[in-house]
């Protein structure tokens, strides 16, 4: 089927009234940026479009609730970001949308609330804001000091006593010259450390990969 054949479809399958197929579908395809690819064929359609075009078809009958799992995955940065934005738009138009996601800085873009998912138990469920006061009685020292091959290398510290914090960091330095030293706001990646116990280092190697835990809004 064509782009435009699979929203035809889509609300044939929904019982949405004939009189509404060709309007609701042009409607569709120039909101996601596809009316200049209606007659072509799925399969010749981008990866990006493809997601695209499988969540407008979702929407093609106007369901007052949409649940995305994990839609962005496997896309490269532009088309990430586009349909970023078209979750955000269907957010302002007063869709509920149900989006699981293992990326923590998707989940604070889009979410107005998130549930962290850890081996299927839900672990914390708040707004933004609500989870990060929870990792706010805990600072978190970032320190840059001079590697052993004369570049610069960055860690952080985590302690509820700032002292401690960074005490332990220049530990680390291990005599080597202190570059900076700048205390951090914890984000949502930060609360999720902090309520699975996974440790930050394993979470930066598994950047770009999936993590253990899901957040999910």
């Amino acid at each position: 089927l064509t782009a435009y054949g699979n929203l035809e479809f889509s609300m044939q399958l929904y019982g949405v009234p004939r009189a509404e197929w060709r309007p609701r579908a042009g409607e569709l395809l120039e909101h996601f940026r596809l009316n200049e690819k209606h007659n072509v064929p799925f399969a010749k359609l981008s990866r990006g479009m493809k997601r695209a075009l499988t969540i407008a078809a979702a929407l093609a009958h106007r369901p007052p609730l949409i649940f995305l799992d994990e839609p962005t995955t496997g896309l490269d940065v532009m088309n990430a970001r586009s349909l970023r934005k078209m979750i955000a738009g269907l957010r302002d138009q007063g869709v509920t949308v149900f989006l699981t996601t293992h990326y923590m800085e998707e989940a604070e873009r889009l979410c107005d609330r998130i549930a962290i998912i850890v081996q299927g138990q839900i672990v914390a469920l708040d707004t933004v804001e609500g989870l990060k006061k929870t990792a706010q009685n805990t600072n978190i020292i970032e320190i840059t000091f001079e590697s052993e091959t004369n570049g610069a290398e960055t860690r952080r510290f985590e302690d509820r006593d700032v002292a401690k914090a960074v005490q332990t960091g220049l530990a680390q330095a291990k005599g080597r010259r202190l570059l900076a030293l700048n205390t951090i706001r914890p984000t949502l990646e930060d609360v999720f450390v902090q309520l699975t116990g996974l440790d930050r280092e394993i979470m930066l190697a598994e950047k770009g990969g999936k993590e253990p835990g899901n957040a999910g809004g």
